[in-house]
């Protein structure tokens, strides 16, 4: 049977009928996430266009690998989580499939490794058509960071030691959402690294981590209690709450100062995003000020969403300045 049917049912939560298990699926597949995932990769096609490179296909197969690689990481994420039991009845945040019954733990695997072949293959695709621009060297390169994106996605909470339970999800969603992310993405499209390329990389990456602090800020309870030590965790309650304030704040001041950095201060719609800074800090004060944990599920899906329309609407701009 194909990982994506499950009309028979495996225990007392799985779906009784073919439309249950598509609703099943797609909640695994966590569809508010994957703009997030789409963001690093429009603003570095804006940069590259505005820097004089850019390549339509190759900017497509980015976006494709980066929505495969989300997907990868939500499907690992949710099958780690319900193998170790840290989704368990207690736990604030949305269903997920594996732990609530929904998909069995055989089926996930088995999406895990189908999502991770294609992926996998898409990044092939990709370094193939941008051989020419990125030499042996640099292919080498972008073959070894792609056999570590697929190997985070999966080793979040996959494996003896996942990456997400020794505290190191912000500093791996800085570097694969945004230095990877945007930098990388760059590089594939223009075939040549600029420095300028970190202020606005590392800001999405931050933004990016934010979403990723609200999640285990109000996980803290049942992570401690299964011994998964996200900074939360690490961090206290309050310590995470100054922790997020910090986060936004420097994540929006790249994001301000990238047309600055960039030679683009004389055309005014690039300005247009930097207004999203008000709705930023705004967020971020709430998600401080929020004593029930439960009640950061919608400034989790907020941020996520405020992230993604700041790094389209800026690669947005940047590339209509190009043409200005």
């Amino acid at each position: 049977m194909p990982f994506w049917r499950n009309v028979t049912p495996t225990s007392a939560g799985s779906p009784s009928s073919p439309k249950d298990a598509r609703a099943a699926w797609v909640g695994a597949l966590r569809p508010r996430t994957l703009p997030l995932a789409i963001a690093p990769t429009v603003l570095a096609g804006g940069l590259a266009m505005y820097a004089g490179r850019f390549d339509l296909g190759v900017f497509a197969l980015i976006v494709l690998t980066a929505t495969a690689l989300q997907i990868l990481s939500n499907f690992a994420n949710d099958l780690g989580d319900g193998l170790k039991g840290t989704d368990d009845e207690k736990r604030l945040g949305p269903t997920r499939a594996v732990s609530a019954g929904l998909i069995s733990v055989a089926q996930m695997k088995r999406a895990v490794a189908v999502t991770a072949g294609l992926a996998s293959l898409l990044g092939v695709g990709l370094l193939v058509v941008s051989y020419q621009l990125l030499g042996l060297v640099g292919l080498g390169s972008f073959v070894a960071l792609g056999l570590g994106a697929v190997a985070a996605a999966m080793g979040y909470t996959l494996g003896k030691r996942p990456l997400g339970y020794a505290g190191l999800g912000d500093f791996f969603v800085l570097l694969f959402f945004g230095w990877v992310g945007v930098g990388g993405s760059y590089v594939l499209l223009t075939g040549e690294f600029s420095w300028q390329i970190l202020a606005p990389a590392t800001g999405i990456g931050l933004l990016a981590a934010g979403v990723l602090n609200i999640n285990n800020l109000r996980d803290q309870e049942g992570d401690r209690r299964h011994g998964k030590r996200t900074m939360a965790v690490r961090l206290g309650d309050r310590g995470t709450r100054q922790y997020h304030l910090i986060l936004i704040g420097a994540g929006s001041y790249f994001l301000i100062t990238t047309p600055f950095r960039w030679g683009a201060a004389g055309h005014w719609f690039v300005w247009v995003p930097a207004l999203l800074v008000i709705v930023a800090l705004r967020q971020a004060f709430e998600v401080v000020k929020t004593e029930e944990l439960r009640r950061l599920n919608p400034s989790l899906g907020k941020l996520a969403m405020l992230t993604a329309v700041w790094g389209i609407a800026l690669g947005a701009a940047m590339g209509a300045a190009a043409y200005a």
